[in-house]
């Protein structure tokens, strides 16, 4: 189990619990500007989302085959809210926030390109 939440100072931190007990907090770094979101898409990553300070929306994968970060990774937009991120299945990521003008904006990762693709507004937010 893994848990993840904005530090006192803005931070992410990160602690996990491997039966019997749990870990000490862990600061992950980068600078929050709201809650994180994970993601995982199999058994050994985990893709933690977040609202950085400039509102943009940023992404850390987690390798656990090789127990390290990957970093920080910009995929744009300007926020206003916490993102929130699920894995769908068949190798999709779909992340989801408010936008600017109340909106509610999309960005995901899969087929046909294998990478981000541009944010897409839905509509607007209730």
């Amino acid at each position: 189990i893994d848990v993840f939440a904005r530090g006192k100072d803005n931070d992410l931190i990160h602690r996990s619990y491997e039966f019997p007990t749990w870990s000490n907090w862990e600061l992950v770094d980068g600078s929050l500007n709201s809650a994180p979101t994970v993601s995982s898409p199999d058994n050994y990553t985990l893709d933690v989302y977040i609202r950085g300070k400039d509102n943009a929306l940023y992404m850390n994968r987690w390798d656990g085959r090789q127990s390290k970060w990957g970093g920080w990774q910009t995929l744009g937009g300007k926020l206003t809210s916490a993102p929130a991120a699920v894995y769908s299945g068949s190798s999709r990521t779909d992340v989801f926030a408010r936008g600017t003008d109340n909106t509610l904006v999309h960005k995901w990762w899969g087929a046909p390109k294998w990478d981000w693709n541009d944010f897409e507004t839905i509509g607007k937010w209730p």
